[in-house]
């Protein structure tokens, strides 16, 4: 699965491609704890850090290994 942005309850939409280094520190927290949080769910977990391709989302793979980026 792949999650580009977060819908927040209060209607903002926090993107990963604006709020993984830029926006405000707020939001590059909230994006990286959900990052943190499927490395514990998920298998595979990738995101901007990993490589450009995966600049502008999180891509969250259940499989038997674990790999997070």
């Amino acid at each position: 699965m792949d999650v580009s942005a977060i819908l927040a309850a209060d209607g903002r939409r926090i993107s990963v491609l604006n709020g993984w280094s830029g926006a405000s520190a707020a939001e590059r927290r909230f994006l990286t704890t959900i990052h943190a949080s499927a490395c514990k769910r998920f298998g595979t977990v990738l995101g901007p850090a990993y490589n450009a391709a995966h600049r502008d989302h999180l891509h969250l793979e259940l499989s038997g290994s674990a790999f997070c980026r």
